[in-house]
């Protein structure tokens, strides 16, 4: 193995598992069903929502990659500062994150089928797929082969999974005193990270459109 794909894959399982993990800890409908699902019913029953992105999101990006792939420079710069808009949006979110967005009720216990359906149907999915997970296998792709994009999915699907698992344990083991508190400081910290790949992007979009 090259340098070069050395350096190439570890920063592709480096950046797989780093929005794996902010796929996992920020507030969403999945993270909702998860920890709800945890306070209401226990780990039993919640673990099940942590396999739930392995279920939905390989469907949205074979779509994704489709028209990543299949599109023009202009059109592929367009994909880009739509990616940079949306991380900077999730960005500043991440930062005025506030313990009460971590606020869940008790919910009666939801069946497998109907937890994959909410987040199949969730908008946030297709658009994070469409501009951020098919934007970055594409360019992993085209730089250094499918091996290397093949490592970033399967590190972004497995953090996902095991960061959802260890949200569902650490909120059962917590569960007579659960506080917040820790996710808004992880959510914070992860809005720099988000800043600095939205920056990428756009430095993506602006040579893609040769301006560069």
């Amino acid at each position: 193995m090259t340098a070069e794909l050395t350096t190439a894959l570890v920063g592709a399982c480096a950046l797989g598992a780093g929005f794996g993990f902010f796929g996992a800890v920020s507030p969403g409908p999945l993270q909702t069903i998860i920890v709800s699902e945890t306070l209401a019913n226990g780990a039993k029953s919640a673990w099940r929502a942590a396999f739930a992105p392995v279920c939905t999101d390989p469907f949205a990006l074979a779509l994704a990659l489709f028209v990543v792939t299949n599109v023009s420079d202009g059109a592929l710069a367009c994909v880009a500062f739509a990616g940079a808009a949306l991380l900077f949006r999730i960005a500043w979110a991440e930062f005025r994150t506030t313990e009460a967005d971590f606020d869940f009720s008790r919910k009666p216990r939801r069946p497998f089928y109907l937890i994959v359906a909410l987040n199949f149907l969730n908008p946030n999915l297709w658009i994070y797929s469409f501009t951020v997970n098919a934007l970055n296998v594409s360019n992993f792709q085209r730089d250094a082969g499918w091996g290397v994009a093949a490592a970033y999915l399967a590190t972004f699907f497995v953090t996902i999974t095991v960061c959802n698992l260890g949200i569902v344990a650490l909120v059962a083991g917590l569960k007579s005193f659960f506080n917040a508190r820790w996710l808004v400081y992880v959510n914070r910290a992860l809005s720099v990270f988000l800043a600095f790949v939205a920056l990428k992007f756009v430095w993506q979009g602006v040579t893609t459109l040769g301006l560069v």
